[in-house]
Protein backbone atom coordinates (compact mmCIF):
# COMPACT_ATOMS: atom_id res chain seq x y z
CA UNK A 1 0.00 0.00 0.00
CA UNK A 2 3.23 2.06 0.45
CA UNK A 3 2.78 2.28 4.22
CA UNK A 4 4.54 0.20 5.94
CA UNK A 5 2.65 0.29 9.31
CA UNK A 6 -0.69 -0.62 7.55
CA UNK A 7 1.17 -3.31 5.11
CA UNK A 8 3.01 -4.80 8.26
CA UNK A 9 -0.14 -5.07 10.61
CA UNK A 10 -2.57 -6.40 7.92
CA UNK A 11 -0.34 -9.27 6.97
CA UNK A 12 0.18 -9.91 10.82
CA UNK A 13 -3.66 -9.74 11.53
CA UNK A 14 -3.69 -13.08 9.39
CA UNK A 15 -0.85 -14.97 10.17
CA UNK A 16 2.91 -14.38 11.73
CA UNK A 17 6.10 -13.12 10.06
CA UNK A 18 9.22 -14.47 10.27
CA UNK A 19 12.26 -11.94 10.78
CA UNK A 20 13.21 -13.01 7.09
CA UNK A 21 10.00 -11.87 6.12
CA UNK A 22 9.84 -8.44 7.55
CA UNK A 23 13.67 -7.77 6.20
CA UNK A 24 12.40 -8.71 3.08
CA UNK A 25 9.16 -6.70 2.67
CA UNK A 26 10.85 -3.31 5.04
CA UNK A 27 14.22 -3.41 2.27
CA UNK A 28 11.76 -3.35 -0.40
CA UNK A 29 9.94 -0.18 1.13
CA UNK A 30 13.30 1.15 1.67
CA UNK A 31 12.78 1.27 5.41
CA UNK A 32 14.99 0.15 8.20
CA UNK A 33 13.81 -1.80 11.41
CA UNK A 34 13.22 1.08 13.62
CA UNK A 35 9.56 0.92 11.92
CA UNK A 36 9.46 -2.71 13.91
CA UNK A 37 11.29 -1.16 16.92
CA UNK A 38 8.63 1.65 16.99
CA UNK A 39 5.50 -1.26 16.43
CA UNK A 40 7.10 -3.33 18.89
CA UNK A 41 6.83 -0.19 21.88
CA UNK A 42 3.93 1.06 20.79
CA UNK A 43 2.46 -2.62 21.56
CA UNK A 44 0.59 -3.15 18.02
CA UNK A 45 2.56 -6.12 17.28
CA UNK A 46 4.72 -8.57 19.18
CA UNK A 47 8.23 -10.12 19.28
CA UNK A 48 8.32 -13.98 19.42
CA UNK A 49 10.48 -16.55 19.29
CA UNK A 50 10.29 -20.25 17.76
CA UNK A 51 12.39 -22.92 17.76
CA UNK A 52 14.90 -20.41 17.40
CA UNK A 53 13.20 -18.15 14.73
CA UNK A 54 12.04 -14.36 15.70
CA UNK A 55 8.39 -14.15 14.59
CA UNK A 56 6.50 -10.73 14.65
CA UNK A 57 2.54 -11.18 15.00
CA UNK A 58 0.07 -8.35 15.51
CA UNK A 59 -1.02 -7.50 19.00
CA UNK A 60 -4.69 -8.07 19.32
CA UNK A 61 -6.38 -5.83 21.67
CA UNK A 62 -8.63 -7.31 24.56
CA UNK A 63 -11.60 -5.41 23.56
CA UNK A 64 -11.26 -6.72 19.97
CA UNK A 65 -14.25 -8.79 18.81
CA UNK A 66 -14.01 -12.03 16.13
CA UNK A 67 -16.44 -11.44 13.48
Amino acid sequence: TGNIRKDILSITAVHPMREDAVDSLLKRAGRDWSVIRTMIREKEILEKSFEGEKFYLRKLNHHQKFQ
